[in-house]
């Protein structure tokens, strides 16, 4: 009796540990602490506190699947770190760099860090890597891509020219219409559905259209739905900061989460700013201009 009671509580706390596993898409997930945690490894890692940038991710990663967000690239960073590091790496994991993330060859290959362990450590992964690329190619929906990049040449093709203000609200209206049936199909369009820009070399995306939505369907209906998204680690947060900031600014008033870049100064504190943007899964505002600073200084001389 008292090793059954003893196999059945190993087995609960196995059950439970795993259970604490967040992924992708799960209903209950909240992939807000995964974003702001990206960014603090992203900020250690670009003043070359490695240990302390590896540290974050492999902990993050054991608790959560990785988005790999773009901008960040936090999964690729992660190899870079363990070669960087001398971590084993294991082909398996990294092989997902290709067929589950979508990187290229060339990508790979023309990295300095990821090259070495290439190079050095896994010298099967050239032969390998057409399977893997056939292996992500198999889960983008190819078809809907097509789709998207239409609507957003539709999009485009009125506001490029003189504008037809009734022509634009009509295009506005059919484009989310589309895309909210494919919200109830697919769930929310992001590059883990149509790809990323190595399909057809180009940035295929709904969110300029989220962007041309009429206000009361934006804040009552959107919204919400995208901030479930961003919760499941499915949308990002700037989109949904934007969505609101955009709609504040054309409306004459200050932003409320400071993702875009105007004229105006935001007056707000800015401890008052940064809990908002915190509260959504932003970096403190000011960031990403640092971040690019430090990574491309000559620009900013």
């Amino acid at each position: 009796m008292k090793k059954t009671i003893v196999l059945l509580t190993l087995i609960l706390l196995l059950l439970s540990c795993k259970s604490k596993f967040t992924r992708i898409g799960d209903e209950n997930a909240n992939y807000i602490p995964y974003y702001l945690k990206v960014y603090e490894a992203d900020s250690l890692y670009i003043i070359k506190e490695y240990e302390k940038s590896y540290a974050i991710l492999d902990k993050l990663f054991n608790e959560y699947e990785p988005i790999d967000m773009d901008t960040y690239f936090e999964f690729s960073n992660y190899f870079e770190l363990k070669v960087v590091l001398n971590k084993k790496i294991k082909p398996k994991n990294f092989d997902l760099l290709v067929s589950k993330y979508g990187y290229v060859k060339e990508r790979i290959l023309v990295d300095s860090l990821l090259n070495i362990y290439v190079k050095n450590k896994y010298r099967d992964f050239e032969k390998k890597y057409p399977e893997l690329r056939k292996t992500y190619l198999a889960t983008i929906n190819v078809s809907l891509r097509d789709s998207i990049k239409k609507m957003n040449a539709l999009d485009q093709m009125y506001r490029q020219k003189e504008q037809d203000l009734s022509k634009l609200k009509e295009i506005d209206t059919v484009n989310i219409q589309k895309i909210n049936k494919f919200f109830d199909k697919y769930g929310y369009i992001n590059k883990k559905v149509i790809g990323n820009s190595s399909i057809d070399n180009s940035q295929v995306s709904i969110e300029v259209m989220l962007l041309h939505t009429q206000p009361d369907y934006r804040l009552k209906t959107l919204m919400p739905k995208i901030h479930n998204y961003l919760l499941r680690g499915d949308a990002s947060p700037l989109i949904y900061g934007k969505l609101y900031d955009q709609y504040l600014l054309y409306g004459g008033k200050e932003q409320y989460y400071g993702t875009y870049q105007t004229p105006k100064k935001i007056m707000m504190p800015l401890d008052t700013l940064n809990k908002r943007r915190k509260n959504i899964g932003l970096p403190s505002y000011g960031y990403e201009r640092w971040r690019m600073k430090q990574l491309y200084p000559e620009k900013f001389n």
